[in-house]
């Protein structure tokens, strides 16, 4: 499991976000959507995004939404055998879910991404659950 720690660690510095998974884990649990904004414009107070590299910046869902729902349920990230279209490298697999004030609002999603951790490139989204 500490691997699976890592390597989210790793893909959270590859993108430049400064937040602990403590502050983030708090913002994908808060199920107030007025309380989420609040959380989320701390998380990405010093964030620097317009800096990430345009292939970063083509996204599915929000990074901090991707980084929190790896940090939910790490046991659901596995390296696939399918490999990246942009670098051909591995791709990790798990078990997306979006955060908790979007299913309390009736527009969560939830299903298996694929993201390439080398290139920060989220490859693709197979939504199999929402509400």
């Amino acid at each position: 499991m500490d691997s699976i720690i890592d390597q989210i660690n790793q893909l959270k510095a590859k993108i430049q976000l400064n937040a602990s998974k403590e502050e983030l884990l708090a913002y994908f649990h808060e199920p107030s959507q007025k309380e989420a904004n609040i959380k989320w414009k701390a998380l990405i107070k010093d964030w620097d995004y317009d800096h990430l590299p345009e292939l970063t910046r083509k996204i599915y869902y929000p990074w901090i939404d991707v980084i929190a729902s790896m940090y939910d349920k790490p046991e659901t990230i596995e390296t696939d055998d399918y490999c990246c279209k942009k670098c051909n490298q591995p791709l990790i697999v798990f078990d997306f879910s979006s955060p908790a004030w979007t299913w309390a609002k009736l527009c969560g999603r939830g299903g298996y991404m694929w993201i390439c951790p080398h290139c920060i490139y989220q490859e693709s989204f197979k939504q199999t659950i929402m509400n």
